[in-house]
């Protein structure tokens, strides 16, 4: 039987916000994992995270450094 990995990482989730990103990040500190949110406006039940628009380029530079960031889960909504 696979041994599960029980290290606690430091995840970036932009969306973190929205219908997918939310309940992921969620999920991700239930299990102990320290989440930072990446979304437009404030993440509820984030208590770290980063107002910011992936579509504003000049807005992504102004994120606070260093991140110290082991994963990022990308989540970004379409726009047509």
């Amino acid at each position: 039987m696979p041994q599960s990995d029980t290290t606690t990482r430091r995840v970036l989730v932009t969306g973190s916000t929205g219908a997918i990103g939310a309940p992921l990040a969620a999920h991700l500190l239930a299990r102990g994992h320290h989440v930072r949110g990446y979304a437009r406006r404030p993440s509820s039940g984030l208590a770290d995270y980063i107002e910011g628009d992936l579509n504003d380029r000049d807005s992504v530079p102004k994120t606070p450094k260093p991140l110290k960031i082991e994963m990022i889960i990308l989540i970004k909504q379409k726009n047509d």
